[in-house]
C-alpha cells in the first residue's frame, strides 16, 4: 500500500525520528470502526497487546481530579497493564505524569501529526514517554495541526483500544462527557467515583452513576485488586485456551501475591484436604499456580 505522503523527505523524517507505522490489515485495534488508514507510531507497540485503562477528564483540572487520580495510580501496581489517554492538558497530562512517577506504561494518542508534536512545548514531555520505550500514537499527516475535528477522531482511536474508561469528573455539555457518553454506545465499562454535591464539575458524573448508567468506585484499592483479578483471569484462560473449573476460578481469584497457605485456601473453599490438593495438583500441571515450601502457593 502506498502513503499519501510517500517521499523521500517523508521517509528520512520517519527514520531520523524513529517514527513508523501500519497500514491496512496490520493495523490492529479491538473496537475502532472505521479503522484508520494509517497509523503512525513511535516506540512499543506491543503495548496494544496489554490491558488497556483509558482516562479522561476536563481541561480545567481541580484538586478533586488531582486528588482521584492520585488515588488511582497508587493503588494501580499490578503488571501488564497500561494507561492511555490524549496527552491534552489538563487532566489527560496529568495521568500521564502519574504514570511516569508509578513506572506504569502509558500510551499517548495525539490529536495532531508528529511533526506538530516535535515543535510543541510539550515536546519534551513526550520524549520521556518515548525515552520509556512506551507508546505515542497518531493517525493523522504528519503535519496536520490539532482541531475541533481531530480530537473527537483522536478518542475513537483511544475508545478501540481501551478495556475501560476511569473518568474523574465531567462538566455539563464538556468534551468529557460527549467521550463518556461515546464509551458507553461502545459498551466499554466506564467507572467514576462521587464528587460532592455542591461542585458543578462532578454533577454529570454524580448523575450518571445515580442512573446506573456507569460504574461507582467507592474503594480504590478494592476496585483495583478486583479489576486485578479479573485481567488476570482472563490472561490465564487466553493462555491455557481451556475452561477453568468453578473451584479453580475461585482458587485464582482468593490467592494474593503473595503466597497462601493450604490451610486459608481449603476454609475459602469448604471443601476437604484431599479434594483441595488434587484441584491444586491440576492447577500446577496447567501452569497456573504454583507451590511453595511448606505447602504456601502463589500465581
Amino acid at each position: 500500500m502506498i502513503l499519501p505522503e510517500c517521499t523521500g523527505s517523508f521517509f528520512d523524517f520517519c527514520k531520523k525520528h524513529n517514527i513508523k507505522y501500519l497500514v491496512g490489515d496490520e493495523i490492529f485495534l479491538k473496537k475502532t470502526k472505521p479503522l484508520p488508514y494509517v497509523l503512525y507510531y513511535q516506540w512499543n507497540i506491543k503495548l496494544l497487546n496489554r490491558k488497556i485503562i483509558w482516562i479522561v477528564g476536563p481541561r480545567r483540572i481541580t484538586s478533586f481530579i488531582k486528588l482521584a487520580l492520585e488515588r488511582f495510580f497508587e493503588f494501580l501496581a499490578w503488571k501488564d497493564v497500561v494507561v492511555v489517554s490524549g496527552f491534552a492538558p489538563w487532566t489527560d497530562q496529568y495521568a500521564h505524569k502519574l504514570a511516569l512517577k508509578y513506572n506504569i506504561p502509558t500510551i499517548a494518542v495525539l490529536g495532531f501529526g508528529f511533526k506538530k508534536s516535535l515543535v510543541s512545548i510539550d515536546r519534551y514531555f513526550l520524549n520521556e514517554i518515548v525515552e520509556k520505550n512506551w507508546l505515542v500514537l497518531s493517525e493523522f499527516r504528519l503535519d496536520q495541526s490539532g482541531s475541533t475535528w481531530t480530537f473527537p477522531q483522536r478518542n475513537r482511536i483511544i475508545a478501540g483500544l481501551s478495556d475501560f474508561l476511569f473518568v474523574p469528573q465531567a462538566a455539563e455539555n464538556s468534551w468529557t462527557l460527549i467521550t463518556v457518553e461515546n464509551a458507553i454506545k461502545f459498551k466499554i465499562p466506564v467507572y467514576s467515583c462521587f464528587s460532592s454535591y455542591d461542585d458543578e464539575s462532578g454533577k454529570w458524573t454524580n448523575q450518571l452513576i445515580t442512573e446506573w448508567k456507569i460504574n461507582w468506585i467507592y474503594d480504590f484499592e478494592w476496585f483495583l485488586k478486583e479489576i486485578s483479578d479479573k485481567f488476570w483471569l482472563e490472561r490465564v484462560k487466553e493462555k491455557v485456551q481451556l475452561e477453568l473449573s468453578s473451584e479453580e476460578e475461585h482458587i485464582i481469584k482468593i490467592l494474593k501475591s503473595w503466597k497462601n497457605s493450604l490451610e486459608e485456601i481449603v476454609m475459602e473453599l469448604g471443601l476437604m484436604v484431599p479434594e483441595v490438593l488434587n484441584i491444586l495438583s491440576e492447577m500446577e500441571l496447567k501452569g497456573l499456580i504454583y507451590e511453595q515450601v511448606g505447602k504456601y502457593y502463589t500465581k
